[in-house]
């Protein structure tokens, strides 16, 4: 019933796929552990708002299909390949580039992204090596976690529409 209230308040027809295809993954697949998570991952998607959820699967999808083609230690590159990333995220959402930053620490609040400490030392030079592909925030890094790959494959992924 909880979804059924969500779908009709919202005003986007995509909101209320994504409200469906939640619904049906819940039954259709084995990604959501429990009831519980199911009711967090209305939350999540009640809360956020169109935009916000554009801007996440663009970070999904640019971090998935642009592996950064340089030695990690090269901060010039990092910078570059951040800034191309965050251009990326503009275009793709309709986002202002000024407010992409923004838009990451409210969707970090979400408890979809983890956010990873930098120190102001390494605030240039991130540890990025071991798949920890992510958008540098102030001093701290966000990266896609495994509830936000969950809800992806619940709700987000389109593939079976």
């Amino acid at each position: 019933m909880e979804t059924v209230k969500a779908a009709l308040s919202s005003r986007r027809e995509e909101k209320v796929q994504y409200f469906a295809r939640l619904l049906r993954g819940t039954f259709a697949t084995d990604h959501l552990r429990d009831v519980d998570e199911y009711e967090e991952f209305l939350g999540v998607l009640e809360d956020l708002t169109f935009r916000e959820i554009q801007v996440l699967v663009a970070l999904d999808q640019y971090l998935s299909q642009n592996e950064p083609p340089f030695d990690e230690r090269d901060a010039q590159e990092i910078k570059q390949y951040w800034n191309e990333c965050l251009d990326s995220l503009s275009d793709e959402a309709d986002v202002p580039r000024s407010e992409i930053t923004a838009y990451l620490r409210r969707i970090g609040r979400s408890g979809l992204l983890d956010r990873v400490r930098v120190s102001a030392s390494e605030r240039e030079v991130a540890n990025i090596g071991s798949g920890m592909l992510s958008v540098v925030v102030d001093d701290e890094l966000v990266v896609p976690n495994s509830r936000y790959e969950r809800l992806r494959e619940t709700a987000l992924d389109s593939s079976d529409a």
